[in-house]
């Protein structure tokens, strides 16, 4: 029992270091079929549905640019949603930067 030394004895407390439900930022560039497709209302009705605030806005070269906030467990849903996309959408590539939350957003919005 090689490893028996570094077992934690029987309901000792264990402290998490994970924590998922820490707020964090995602500034996230989507590529593909996304504009012209109901992409920003999809991700604002996803982000309402996780409890997310941030925007959502076009770019001028055919992404959708999204700035999220919310707890860390909320935004990998929230990804898993944005990376299928709306019906008539199609994503090739999603860009992801992880930022503290700064709390600035106070709901979800589209901006033109």
């Amino acid at each position: 029992m090689k490893n028996a030394k570094r077992l934690l004895p029987r309901n000792a407390a264990v402290k998490l270091t994970k924590v998922f439900n820490q707020p964090m930022q995602f500034h996230i560039l989507i590529s593909g079929r996304v504009q012209g497709v109901g992409f920003r209302d999809f991700a604002r009705r996803s982000a309402e549905k996780h409890g997310i605030h941030g925007y959502t806005k076009n770019l001028g070269n055919g992404d959708v640019e999204i700035v999220a906030e919310g707890a860390r467990i909320a935004l990998h849903e929230f990804l898993v949603v944005l990376e299928k996309g709306p019906p008539m959408g199609i994503v090739d590539r999603v860009r992801i930067d992880e930022r503290d939350c700064d709390g600035e957003y106070s709901n979800f919005e589209i901006r033109i």
